[in-house]
């Protein structure tokens, strides 16, 4: 098969092929950007769940996962949006780990709001609307 070089796709793609190393640097720099909060991320896991967690493969599957969501910019909109598997799984899960308190492994008790009970300040009413 021939290549047409008047063929609208194969002259935008040469104008990407011709662009991608400078794409690629951006791409780099945004990510050094963003990269010491994927490392204290990723540092933070290794701390929690222990020693044998590879912070670099955390780092990296972070990075194609933003990568993956940034292609979501430019659907046409004919598609469906494909979600990463494990967001899917976290929306999910948010709700139960709410109704479970999320202070899993947490030393500290959970803050409560509001006054504790039996106490009263002045110009409080009562249940009877009477003060004291």
């Amino acid at each position: 098969m021939m290549t047409s070089f008047t063929d609208p796709v194969v002259s935008m793609d040469l104008l990407r092929a011709v662009l991608q190393p400078s794409i690629n640097e951006e791409i780099q720099a945004v990510f050094g950007k963003y990269m010491k909060f994927f490392q204290k991320a990723a540092g933070n896991v290794r701390e929690n769940v222990g020693e044998d967690v590879d912070t670099e493969q955390l780092i990296q599957e972070a990075c194609r996962s933003c990568l993956e969501q940034a292609k979501l910019l430019f659907c046409d909109g004919k598609r469906p949006i494909a979600r990463v598997p494990h967001e899917a799984a976290a929306i999910k899960r948010a709700k139960p780990l709410e109704d479970e308190g999320s202070q899993q492994g947490s030393p500290l008790p959970k803050k409560r709001k509001g006054r504790p009970p039996g106490q009263s300040q002045p110009g409080d009413r009562g249940a009877s609307g009477v003060s004291t």
